[in-house]
């Protein structure tokens, strides 16, 4: 609460009183009273007045003006000439979704940007009064006017975000009135009268002067004025203020007891919010105009829902768009239109529909190709002719690795930053061979043997499934396989059959699985998020349980499980935890190699060893698109984002490695017109605004699918 000090005085007079003696002559005459003291000056009333403040330069979405000063004239109105103090206290403006997160640059992994929020409403508008002790503001003390927007919506002025101050001071106390003047001394008395003859008479005495006059009384003080209070309090939604907004009353303390009572309020007024964006969400796949300063979720989980911009949008005019179901959305646009979404990532196509050879290994056994984070550093390995070839730009030249002295190898798998590769033998007893230097040495190392799978992850670490000693299980290595740590996964089968295993950039989520087939046991898929320090397992009802020759692939986040499996007619399961499991179907539907899944988890790509077929999911996992890729491969492996992707083709197929790539929008621009487009995946978001001249552009977005067309 906060309060403006007044002042009023009055003032009373005192008389004068004289006092006389006598003397033997007449007395003399009594001394002239003083003059009452003048009394003080009243205060004067400081005024408060609050009107509408109408769009423009003080405030471009509207608010307040409050203005503060001294009725001079004492008329009880606050007049032009009177205004010592004017604050504007103005409408909130709707603020705008978070960016997206940018790609990490190439050489350091990249990590995804975090979703941006969609953008909250208008702030809103508070003013805070309180005393103002005597200082330099006001040197006999008064009041304090803070005004500013309340930005972390807490109902309270914090100082951070006070944007204007200003001060209504007391006014000075009355002059004492002035002293009465001195009284004039009495007149001598007159010579008493000559003595009768005889003896001479005694001469009479002197008159006594006369007493001077008693001081004039001190002017009394004027009577100090009623202090002034405001107070500021939150306006529901109603008719005062459509979105809500803040309620200011203001009034004279007449009873003194520092609150402003209902009874002592004399002026009113309200600052109200500005209109915030109403969201529509639709569930059915029919097309939808869109409505300007509106949002939308498509929430359709079977097709994309197509949106219509506006026809007639007028500049500054917004629209939003959220993608809730595995479907996702198409925004279509009128003749003239087009969008420009800037800074986000946009392409015209997304990796996996179509591929190109980049390399012909010389053999026609089966090629694994493994690929960095930054999709530059690739190695294939052939496991005929046993030769490695590295690529340190995408593929496009291509050197021989290090020699490698056995004739039978085959797996390998490579660090985020490409820097370590690790080849496994198919004699049991050499164990793998390490790479500390991108792939141009190799050395033999046989802490481990019977190697079956493995992973790298980032500096040093390695996962795999081998023997160590007598005991063939999980194993994780800091020291690039130089010596090893057991990993206890719980209720493991007497014959697990071990067949795959994948870990996160980190190494802090590994996934492991096996194979029941055969005389093996059946076994569940094993998830650690602690880098195998405990696990959680698949369940035997809505997860792979016992899928057979099951080939686990965690996401470079670990924020995604996907199980494919080498034995055909099997659906594909994904988890974001490893406990709660979808599953989708394939068509066609073949044996599956093991995935390669974006950092984000939204894209999943992998080869159907059994036809000529690579499956493409761009909303994880719900649905997947199957495209023709010329050949048989086996495993996919490419970028973080998987922007870029490499696969070796199978056995008796050539020795051929083959690139796909996502090709970026030129300038992030749709094409103009009714048959330009973007689409956008789940979870994708989108704020446009439209900027004049048929272009809607991008305020904010989340994604990293955007297709435009």
């Amino acid at each position: 609460m906060i309060v403006l000090a007044l002042l009023r005085r009055s003032s009373l007079a005192a008389a004068a009183v004289l006092a006389l003696s006598n003397c033997s002559g007449p007395a003399g005459a009594d001394g002239t009273s003083g003059k009452a003291g003048t009394n003080g000056t009243n205060g004067l009333h400081a005024l408060v007045a609050i009107t509408t403040e109408p769009e423009g330069t003080n405030c471009p979405k509207g608010g307040s003006n409050v203005a503060a000063g001294i009725d001079a004239n004492g008329n009880n109105i606050l007049e032009t000439s009177e205004t010592r103090v004017t604050q504007y206290v103005c409408n909130g403006v709707a603020g705008a979704a978070g960016s997206a997160g940018a790609n990490g640059t190439n050489g350091t992994n990249g990590t995804n940007g975090t979703d941006g929020a969609v953008g909250a409403n208008g702030y809103n508008a508070l003013v805070i009064m309180s005393a103002e002790g005597n200082g330099t503001h006001c040197p006999t003390g008064g009041s304090k006017i803070e005004v500013g927007a309340d930005l972390d919506g807490n109902g309270a002025l914090d100082a951070n975000e006070v944007t204007s101050t200003g001060y209504v001071c007391t006014g000075a106390a009355g002059t004492n009135g002035t002293n009465g003047t001195n009284g004039t001394n009495g007149a001598n008395g007159a010579d008493g009268a000559d003595g009768a003859d005889g003896a001479d008479g005694t001469n009479g005495a002197n008159g006594t002067n006369g007493t001077n006059g008693t001081n004039g009384t001190n002017g009394t003080n004027g009577t100090n004025g009623h202090n002034t209070l405001m107070a500021a309090a939150p306006e529901p939604v109603g008719t005062r203020c459509p979105n809500a907004g803040t309620k200011i009353t203001s009034g004279t303390d007449d009873n003194d007891n520092n609150m402003l009572d209902a009874t002592e309020v004399d002026v009113t007024s309200y600052i109200c919010n500005g209109p915030g964006v109403n969201w529509v969400n639709v569930t059915s796949s029919a097309s939808v105009q869109m409505t300007s300063n509106t949002g939308y979720i498509a929430n359709n989980p079977s097709s994309p829902v197509t949106f219509t911009l506006p026809a007639t949008p007028t500049i500054s005019d917004v629209v939003r768009i959220k993608g809730a179901s595995a479907s996702g959305y198409v925004l279509a646009q009128n003749g003239g239109q087009y969008i420009n979404i800037g800074g986000l990532t946009g392409w015209s196509s997304l990796s996996g529909q179509t591929w190109s050879q980049v390399r012909n290994t010389g053999s026609t056994w089966e090629i694994t190709v493994k690929s960095s984070s930054d999709g530059q550093t690739v190695a294939s390995l052939n496991s005929w002719t046993n030769n490695v070839l590295i690529s340190r730009n995408g593929g496009t030249s291509w050197t021989p690795g290090g020699a490698i002295a056995d004739t039978s190898l085959g797996g390998l798998t490579i660090s985020p930053d490409g820097s370590h590769m690790y080849i496994r033998s198919f004699t049991g007893a050499n164990g793998m061979y390490v790479s500390t230097d991108y792939g141009a040495t190799w050395a033999p190392s046989v802490s481990m043997t019977s190697v079956i799978a493995f992973a790298a992850f980032s500096g040093n670490g390695i996962v795999a499934i081998g023997t160590v000693g007598p005991t063939t299980g999980v194993y994780l290595s800091t020291d690039s396989g130089t010596s090893w740590a057991p990993l206890t996964l719980p209720n493991v089968p007497a014959t697990p059959c071990w067949a795959s295993v994948s870990a996160s950039y980190d190494g802090r989520h590994i996934g492991v699985g096996g194979d029941g087939n055969g005389a093996c046991s059946g076994i569940a898929v094993y998830v650690s998020h602690d880098s195998g320090a405990t696990w959680v397992t698949s369940p035997a009802v809505g997860g792979p349980f016992q899928n057979r020759n099951q080939q686990v692939s965690v996401s470079p986040s670990g924020n995604l499980v996907v199980v494919t499996s080498y034995n055909a007619n099997l659906p594909v399961f994904t988890s974001p935890d490893g406990v709660t499991w979808s599953s989708a179907s394939v068509s066609p539907n073949g044996a599956f190699a093991q995935a390669a899944v974006s950092s984000d988890g939204r894209r999943i790509v992998f080869n159907d060893v059994l036809t000529q077929n690579v499956h493409v999911s761009n909303n994880r996992g719900a649905t997947f698109t199957s495209f023709p890729s010329g050949f048989i491969g086996v495993n996919v492996s490419g970028s973080s984002d998987l922007s870029s992707l490499y696969s070796g083709n199978g056995r008796n197929q050539g020795g051929l490695v083959y690139k796909s790539v996502s090709t970026p929008s030129l300038l992030g621009l749709s094409t103009v017109g009714v048959g330009g487009s973007l689409s956008g995946g789940s979870n994708s978001a989108l704020e446009l605004q439209y900027v004049g001249a048929g272009q809607w552009g991008v305020l904010s977005g989340i994604g990293s699918d955007f297709v435009l067309q």
